[in-house]
């Protein structure tokens, strides 16, 4: 089979660098289809000219030149028409694109009209909800609060209504999905296999916790910090990638004065895995999200999750892989102060956490699943 995967940053995705977790699955996603021997393109805006070019198996082909086409009209005299060209080259059997922009919805667009098939999936919540003011942070500016807007909500609506497929990551979007479109399933996230310990460390001692995330003004810093202070005999090591524009805050200078608070910084995937190994819990303040792949990855190390508000599945709560505390920040308190003094509930948590990944998010078991979705697509 052909395929065609939209999305930006995918080259630096298929190469291990920093990218955000729809980009990181797009490419673990190419790589698993490219190895059972499909034909796997990348489609990605780039200034670079550079044809032919491969990441392993996978193709990657720019579509457009940020830097072309006259202001205001090049989206009709230039983009779209590259985009079509590309899409004529390529001629693939199915075209794939995760969460929601503009370009993926200028690719829904050109599918259609190339009368091609396309997959639509939903990368977090945020894609499936018109109310994005908490997303709409100080830190965007004029274009950053029109395309976490009415862009965003335009661009969402278009990719809905030319998919045919969603693929959704919880019951909970799969039911908002079904409300409008009646053709979704839910394809769960990947996680390598390779980034799991062979054995769960039943005796993690350290009382520091752990916390992941992209430093950008929307995945819970504020809270975070009012968790910190709560809580201030237990440190926190706050791992990921702070963005120029948070650098720039008034609450970037109070987590560089909170002294419990480590920040880190941008780790490569193994140092990451380690930080997951040696906590005995990740904390998780985020307002909202699709399938976090970093609760994935915390499980896969036998590391449970305490989450201010998210809760896919339900699975902290059913699976006893963690707990949710509904939004209570006071009461997230509470819950770090009691597991971190019970090593055997952490340990049992830990477990079930192992065991859920390796059953449900394996590669192998995930792309069995995406590619019977394709093939029913394709040939149904």
């Amino acid at each position: 089979m052909k395929i065609c995967i939209l999305g930006s940053s995918l080259e630096k995705a298929l190469k291990g660098e920093f990218v955000g977790g729809a980009e990181k699955q797009c490419a673990l996603i190419a790589k698993a289809l490219a190895t059972r021997g499909h034909e796997v393109f990348v489609l990605e805006s780039n200034d670079s000219e550079e044809k032919n070019k491969y990441v392993g198996k996978v193709k990657i082909v720019h579509t457009w030149r940020a830097e072309r086409g006259l202001p205001a009209l090049r989206f009709f005299t230039y983009r779209m028409p590259s985009l079509l060209k590309r899409i004529k080259e390529i001629n693939p059997d199915i075209f794939y694109c995760r969460a929601t922009s503009l370009y993926g919805a200028c690719l829904a667009l050109a599918v259609k009209w190339s009368k091609k098939k396309f997959v639509w999936a939903v990368a977090s919540d945020w894609d499936l909800n018109s109310d994005l003011t908490y997303l709409r942070t100080s830190i965007c500016r004029l274009y950053g609060k029109l395309n976490k807007g009415p862009i965003f909500n335009l661009s969402a609506k278009i990719l809905l209504k030319f998919s045919d497929i969603v693929f959704c990551q919880t019951l909970e979007q799969l039911e908002q999905v079904k409300g409008k479109k009646q053709n979704a399933v839910i394809i769960p996230n990947i996680c390598e296999q390779t980034d799991m310990p062979e054995t769960h460390p039943d005796d993690k001692t350290n009382s520091t916790c752990l916390w992941v995330g992209y430093f950008a003004g929307t995945k819970g810093e504020k809270e975070l910090l009012e968790l910190a202070k709560l809580l201030p005999t237990i440190k926190f090591r706050a791992v990921g990638h702070v963005s120029k524009e948070f650098k720039g805050l008034d609450l970037y200078k109070k987590f560089l004065a909170q002294s419990n608070i480590m920040l880190l910084g941008y780790l490569q995937h193994h140092e990451l895995m380690q930080e997951y190994l040696r906590s005995p819990l990740l904390v998780h303040t985020a307002p909202a999200e699709g399938f976090s792949n970093v609760f994935l990855e915390a499980w896969a190390c036998g590391c449970p999750v305490i989450s201010l508000n998210v809760n896919p599945n339900k699975l902290l709560t059913d699976q006893k892989v963690g707990l949710c505390v509904e939004g209570d920040i006071k009461q997230m308190a509470k819950e770090v102060k009691r597991l971190l003094a019970d090593p055997k509930t952490r340990s049992g948590m830990g477990r079930e956490g192992r065991k859920y990944v390796i059953t449900t998010h394996s590669i192998e078991k995930v792309t069995d699943r995406i590619e019977n979705a394709f093939m029913t697509v394709c040939y149904d």
